[in-house]
């Protein structure tokens, strides 16, 4: 079912990546085909071991960073000289461990068809709702309905149509309530846009990757970043389930500079030329088993991710992966020698596709060859290599016609 219709004219919003390693922030236009990214920025979490507490600190402090600078000189860098524009949003996309995600589905049987009406739509959720906030102690950021079948029939507009048997599938982000607040009121006082919206990164991502690569109906997104890994499946273009373990990036980084004693940066070096096949030497050597340590860790973990997964489904071969650069060929390597055995169809193995800038780039030059506006150029310049905004972006621009949030 498309998530997103209507159209609406052009807007500057401001987007904010929270997650657990860094925190970007992007000024972009909305409106009139793909969006334009004319500034971005973002800021590492620093590393070390986590308390919730800590983590929550240190992130505000780095959303507080990139805020300064969208202030002082992002405006500026994105034209609008001397004066801030009126700010018609901010979204708020949280990754792990900020948020949490699942996909329920709502079912409706009656011996003769009935009108499908909202009214009845929204029976049926505060009725779900009755029965499930005992559940969560978190409070909701975003509900959406992302597919819905009358009488075994996928429809766009279920609304005004008569059935006998309907499913909505229904996706919910829960956050807690003080990483909301707070961050709420430190964009607000810093930047006042008119509103701020939160949103989960393992939706937008998977809306986005849809949009752009609508033959690819069926595939799993894992995102390595940070304190923690997510993995999403998404199947005939619905966000089943999420899950997260925590194994992210700096896990690797830590674990191979407190074994080696080499500081962040040399180890960053180390993992790339590791997973290109390149480096010799006996450090190289040392570092080697103990980056081999660690992945045998984190392969472990995902295996049983995905395995949880697949005990009712198969899962899609297509594996799309946002990671950060440093570690992206040894995260392919991992993802390679998963033992699919019977987690995918016939078989096949999993097929690692980086999200990178230029891949994101292509995909959009494709869905539209001829839309490409002298501002989505700019943007592609301006922003580098930040595929977590992109995706944010394009789900953004989807979003700004997409019917109120259920």
């Amino acid at each position: 079912m498309p998530l997103f219709s209507r159209k609406k004219k052009s807007s500057v919003v401001l987007l904010f990546d929270v997650g657990s390693g860094s925190v970007g922030g992007a000024i972009a236009v909305l409106g009139g085909g793909f969006p334009s990214i004319l500034y971005a920025v973002r800021r590492e979490i620093p590393h070390g071991e986590q308390t919730a507490d800590r983590l929550l600190a240190k992130m505000l402090q780095a959303l507080s960073s990139v805020l300064h600078l969208m202030l002082h000189e992002g405006f500026d860098s994105a034209g609008f000289r001397g004066e801030a524009p009126d700010i018609a949003e901010a979204l708020v996309f949280l990754s792990a461990p900020w948020a949490i995600s699942r996909t329920d589905f709502l079912h409706l049987k009656n011996d003769k068809s009935i009108p499908i009406t909202e009214d009845l739509f929204r029976e049926l959720l505060i009725n779900h709702k009755r029965e499930n906030e005992a559940a969560h102690t978190l409070v909701p950021i975003e509900q959406k309905l992302i597919k819905a079948e009358l009488n075994g029939y996928e429809t766009a507009t279920p609304y005004s149509k008569a059935a006998r048997h309907a499913v909505f599938a229904i996706f919910s982000s829960f956050s807690e309530e003080e990483v909301v607040r707070k961050t709420e009121a430190l964009i607000l006082r810093t930047l006042h846009p008119r509103r701020v919206s939160f949103h989960s990164f393992s939706l937008s991502a998977a809306a986005a990757l849809q949009t752009l690569y609508p033959e690819v109906p069926d595939f799993l997104v894992l995102d390595v970043s940070g304190e923690q890994t997510e993995v999403a499946v998404v199947k005939e273009g619905v966000l089943l389930e999420t899950i997260t373990f925590p194994f992210g990036r700096n896990h690797f980084i830590r674990r191979l500079a407190r074994n080696t004693g080499a500081p962040a940066a040399s180890v960053s070096s180390f993992f790339k030329l590791y997973g290109e096949g390149r480096g010799e030497g006996p450090l190289f050597e040392a570092g080697e088993k103990s980056a081999s340590r660690a992945g045998s860790e984190w392969l472990n973990h995902f295996e049983r991710a995905v395995s949880a997964f697949s005990a009712e489904l198969f899962l899609p071969p297509t594996v799309f992966v946002t990671v950060d650069e440093d570690i992206r060929s040894f995260i392919a390597k991992l993802v390679r020698q998963v033992d699919v055995g019977t987690i995918t169809p016939g078989g096949r193995p999993f097929r690692p596709v980086h999200v990178t800038e230029d891949l994101l780039d292509s995909a959009r030059s494709s869905a539209s060859p001829a839309g490409r506006s002298e501002g989505s150029q700019r943007s592609s310049a301006s922003i580098g290599a930040d595929p977590f905004l992109q995706l944010e972006a394009v789900f953004s621009g989807k979003l700004r016609g997409e019917s109120p949030d259920v």
